[in-house]
């Protein structure tokens, strides 16, 4: 397992590619969700230190495993970040690998994680300084939301994974075994988890639409979470219970994360993949670990 120090990447790709002029260029001042900077949940983050800041940063950061050999249980683990005060097509462009993991199975999410957690608790209390325009600046790190899909975000969060009872992270539905299938039968009642409970068809073909286009303003994310509640709840009239999968429940909460994170495409798993693709044409089966590293 490799751990790569944040700060020095950071400072090294913001000076480097001068990204400085381009922090917070993006941020609109109108009404709607057009990125993640007009999500609640980043606005209202540290009592809104993140709209105070010139240079505060802000990252996303996604795990996933990467299988290396089809014939193996080989796979890789990098995890990798985001600077979300960037325009879109810079965020994309400037990801950062910040841990590697490779080996058989999967990863223990506790030591993969915990040194990242210590360097960011680190950059979010003191900062580091870098240079824009000749004159230094310091930047405070804080990481917003944590991107993963049901498999990794079990072990990420030490919880339960998304096929036991209580396995949904947004709310506290049980679910039900059906037919040897863990499914969550559509209840409209269903409470959203609370900050303590954590601690202890055609007429929704549109939301799609919606939750992915360039900006969303309340009234269309009113109408897609009204057509995604319709969706689910026909979807099992239509195809069964036993058809109502994790997969399915979790269409109920995505509102919920566009309200607090904005547009979809901001945090889409997707803009990683193409690190991820070209990460695997470096590697070679007979290649040591170290070797990798070092040439990533």
């Amino acid at each position: 397992m490799f751990i790569f120090n944040i700060k020095n990447q950071l400072r090294t790709l913001l000076e480097g590619h001068d990204l400085g002029k381009y922090l917070r260029s993006h941020h609109k001042q109108s009404n709607g969700l057009w990125d993640i900077s007009d999500g609640s949940l980043y606005r209202m983050f540290a009592n809104g230190k993140l709209l105070l800041d010139r240079f505060g940063l802000s990252l996303l950061i996604t795990t996933d495993g990467v299988p290396v050999f089809n014939s193996s249980n080989v796979s890789m683990w990098p995890a990798s970040l985001m600077i979300n005060e960037l325009p879109a097509k810079m965020k994309k462009k400037f990801l950062m690998l910040i841990a590697l993991w490779l080996g058989k199975g999967k990863p223990n999410c506790k030591l993969l994680f915990e040194n990242l957690v210590d360097q960011i608790k680190l950059l979010s209390q003191t900062g580091f300084q870098w240079t824009f325009r000749n004159k230094k600046v310091s930047s405070t790190v804080d990481v917003i939301a944590v991107i993963a899909d049901s498999v990794a975000r079990a072990p990420i969060q030490n919880c339960l994974q998304f096929n036991g009872f209580f396995g949904c992270s947004w709310c506290e539905d049980p679910g039900q075994t059906y037919n040897h299938t863990h499914v969550y039968k559509f209840d409209r009642n269903s409470s959203l988890r609370t900050k303590e409970s954590v601690e202890e068809f055609h007429a929704s073909n549109s939301f799609h639409v919606y939750l992915e286009q360039k900006k969303i303003c309340p009234a269309e994310l009113y109408e897609a979470r009204k057509n995604l509640r319709l969706f689910v709840e026909r979807f099992e009239l239509l195809y069964g219970l036993g058809n109502m999968t994790f997969n399915v429940h979790q269409l109920l909460h995505v509102c919920d994360c566009v309200g607090s994170l904005g547009p979809l495409w901001g945090y889409s798993a997707y803009s990683f993949e193409d690190l991820y693709g070209k990460m695997m044409k470096m590697f070679n089966g007979s290649m040591e670990h170290k070797k990798l590293a070092i040439k990533l």
